[in-house]
């Protein structure tokens, strides 16, 4: 059996071709495989506040559409994103969607307990005079 160095070159090249071309659709696939990435900063699940203006933040990755309580938002160009929310007093709900353009989803729902102070002055208006 006679080797030939030309044959084995060629067949050593086109496989080390090959597994990049392999490895690199595998990295490029990667954000069909995991999906949108939703990450929340503020503010954390079942916190209670006192005031009814609610920031909302966070970062949202490999997504198409993204949405607060069904409302879309817009993102910046770095991944990030910043919302207001007008909390009703007591427990509020917030549901946020990422989706990407394969119809991937995350969401994340966040818990949120408005405890307003009553306040004690009230004014009292006649209209009957």
């Amino acid at each position: 059996m006679k080797l030939d160095p030309k044959r084995n070159l060629r067949t050593v090249v086109l496989v080390t071709i090959s597994l990049f071309i392999i490895s690199y659709i595998f990295y490029e696939a990667r954000f069909v495989i995991y999906g949108p990435e939703l990450v929340i900063f503020s503010p954390k699940d079942n916190l209670q506040v006192t005031s009814s203006v609610l920031d909302i933040s966070g970062t949202a990755k490999n997504i198409s559409m993204l949405s607060v309580n069904g409302r879309t938002i817009m993102i910046t160009p770095d991944n990030l994103f910043t919302d207001k929310l007008l909390l009703l007093p007591g427990y509020n709900r917030i549901e946020i969607k990422a989706q990407n353009k394969f119809n991937q989803e995350k969401i994340e729902i966040l818990n949120i307990v408005l405890n307003q102070t009553e306040d004690t002055s009230t004014t009292t208006t006649d209209f009957n005079r």
